[in-house]
């Protein structure tokens, strides 16, 4: 007992630091205590309606939109909502919520929450009610920048009428600090800023009258009411909520300064938090702190709306700061593949999208960055075209290129990524040590695109609940383009999303070697077994070849597999040094192999190959090759146990 009680504060230590522990602790105490807020404060936001001016960040530039838009597809889509659908997730449409129950009612059980229980007793994990992100989906209002969108293209007030219906029939449904649309503090942001962008977007629509004006304004300060009074949860969370609710107080506060006391203190609040979680979120070398793409384009969605507010204000983020958001913009630039604008599904992929400025793609990165990179005054990746939508929604100047990288080429950074590509393919490897909880167990994973389509992928997410096994079933090993050990875990699964054991990796070599790009990394995750993962990486400019080698002491003799995830066209051919099982499956209904999920909630089937073989002498070694092929004796010369060959050899 003592020894679980030391690993269990260890783990809560290298999760949460000493000042997220502190937070959570008064978070739980006060939650205990029922000491939140139930009703908002005995005050009415009442000042006269201004015009918008051009300055304000959640302006746009509506004759540049015009410019700018794919009108048709535009009008597609804001029709669309209007007749009562909303896009979830930017995946799938679905009904969306018009009558007040509708803001309450599970879409997955049509369990109806109630709407009088205050926000900290509202449960986050009910089977009956199935999964609260689909009920807090269209809660976030991404449907309104479709609606604003839409007004700006046509001058049709049936557009700006369905949006000031659905912000009040929310309201009639949702009292503030009661029921499920409360319960979380990063979703009231992420829904405040959707309302200040259609408030921007349609100030001048007749729709938007006084009364109308007078009812958003309430609602965001009781939304910076909600956010102020729980801030320290989502502090400790050392993620995302921190970056949404810190963003959210800074732009409900720059709205409200006027006509608010407690504005003041909300930007202030904010602005401290936010640059502290930046230096504490974003590593030196860019990469995020939840080990996620998707995440980290959220961080950077929700910073950049940050910094264009604190701008407007004359206040803006340290140097310090501005750098190691600038090191995030390049990281997810240098991973990205610039004609299609699609990074890697790596790590946990919730569906959030939360500055939808343009009609793209979900899986569409290149608006993302081309925000990121005109707020912060980078340049975008070569080869990226400026997103001219996303611009005109920001009144801003397109931002310069970097010079064109010359392939083959390769990175690599000090958190445990490296990314590389050669003329035709391209490779991602994740291989990191840990200062944060992990999301995915995938030390050694690989992503891969050889002429411009992807080969091997990651599985994404898919559900955080769900029935068994699909609870956050895609985080584990033996769905990565990894090796797994049968009776040897890689990490142990603590509650919900803690692990109690982590992952440990390291990129021990990324070079450009003649036109080939090669990639060396140790996995060390089960060192306790005394067992050693090497995986040598070699990419040409239509082909690929990975080599692991897995070795103990004499005695060991588990089973070792080597897992393949491959998109329809995709094909590898595997061999080992010591007899073998190969098998493949696709979309295995009884497990969550041979899976994807490209956004949440929603899976495909896709080819999963696995060799498995015994080791022989406590030693094996297996090869993987991608594409066509390139000269013989590749694979023996890849697989040579010596640290100082790789695969370029």
């Amino acid at each position: 007992m003592r020894a679980r009680a030391i690993e269990a504060a260890t783990v809560l230590w290298r999760t949460f630091g000493w000042r997220g522990l502190v937070q959570r602790v008064g978070f739980e105490a006060r939650r205990r205590a029922s000491a939140f807020r139930t009703e908002p404060l005995e005050r009415t936001v009442r000042t006269a309606r201004t015009p918008m001016p051009d300055a304000w960040p959640f302006r746009p530039d509506a004759a540049r939109v015009r410019d700018t838009t794919d009108r048709g597809v535009a009008l597609d889509r804001a029709t669309r909502v209007r007749d009562g659908a909303h896009q979830a997730y930017r995946w799938s449409w679905q009904p969306r919520p018009t009558a007040p129950s509708d803001w309450l009612r599970s879409p997955q059980t049509g369990l109806v929450y109630d709407a009088a229980t205050p926000w900290w007793r509202v449960p986050h994990y009910d089977a009956r009610a199935g999964d609260i992100k689909e009920v807090w989906e269209p809660g976030r209002f991404a449907w309104a920048y479709d609606l604003a969108r839409g007004w700006i293209l046509s001058g049709d007030e049936g557009f700006a009428r369905s949006l000031r219906e659905g912000v009040s029939t929310f309201l009639r449904s949702s009292p503030p600090y009661r029921g499920p649309q409360w319960a979380c503090g990063q979703e009231t942001a992420i829904r405040a800023i959707a309302w200040l962008w259609a408030e921007g977007a349609c100030t001048d629509a007749t729709a938007f009258d006084e009364s109308f004006h007078q009812e958003l304004l309430q609602a965001l300060a009781w939304s910076g009411e909600r956010i102020a009074d729980a801030f320290e949860y989502a502090q400790s969370q050392r993620n995302n909520h921190g970056l949404s609710e810190a963003t959210g107080l800074i732009a409900i506060g720059a709205r409200l300064r006027a006509a608010d006391g407690r504005a003041m203190s909300w930007i202030d609040d904010g602005h401290r938090a936010l640059e502290r979680m930046v230096i504490d979120q974003i590593a030196p070398d860019g990469w995020y702190i939840q080990h996620s793409f998707n995440y980290a384009r959220v961080a950077l969605d929700q910073l950049t709306t940050a910094r264009r507010v604190l701008l407007s204000l004359g206040r803006d983020l340290s140097p310090r700061a501005l750098e190691r958001v600038r090191a995030l913009i390049d990281v997810l630039g240098t991973c990205l593949d610039p004609a299609s604008g699609q990074l890697p599904n790596h790590g946990a992929n919730d569906g959030a999208y939360v500055l939808p400025l343009s009609t793209g793609h979900y899986r569409d990165f290149r608006p993302s960055l081309t925000a990121a990179a005109a707020s912060f005054d980078t340049a975008l990746p070569s080869g990226v075209e400026p997103n001219g939508e996303t611009l005109a929604w920001l009144r801003a100047a397109p931002p310069p290129q970097q010079a064109a990288r010359t392939a083959p080429w390769v990175r690599s950074g000090a958190s445990g990524w490296a990314a590389g590509a050669t003329s035709q393919a391209r490779i991602f490897v994740r291989a990191g040590e840990y200062r944060s909880r992990p999301g995915h167990i995938d030390p050694g994973h690989v992503d891969l695109t050889i002429g411009g389509r992807p080969v091997a992928i990651d599985p994404g997410t898919f559900r955080y609940v769900g029935p068994p096994p699909w609870n956050n079933g895609l985080a584990a090993i033996d769905v990565h383009n990894t090796v797994s050990i049968d009776g040897m875990a890689a990490a142990r699964r603590g509650p919900r999303f803690l692990w109690l054991a982590w992952p440990r990796a390291t990129v021990e070599r990324a070079t450009v070697v003649g036109d080939e790009v090669s990639i060396q990394i140790a996995n060390d995750s089960w060192r306790d077994h005394g067992v050693v993962h090497r995986r040598w990486c070699r990419v040409w400019a239509n082909g690929a070849l990975i080599v692991d080698e897995i070795s103990g002491d004499p005695s060991f003799a588990a089973p070792v597999s080597v897992q393949w995830l491959l998109e329809d066209d995709g094909a590898v051919e595997m061999e080992a040094s010591a007899p073998a099982m190969v098998s493949e499956t696709r979309g295995d209904r009884e497990s969550t192999r041979g899976w994807t999920s490209d956004s949440y909630g929603t899976k495909r089937a896709v080819r999963s190959v696995r060799l498995t073989a015994v080791p022989r002498g406590g030693t094996i070694r297996i090869s993987s090759a991608f594409g066509s092929a390139r000269g013989s004796g590749a694979a023996h010369a890849a697989v040579t146990p010596n640290a100082e060959v790789s695969c370029s050899t």
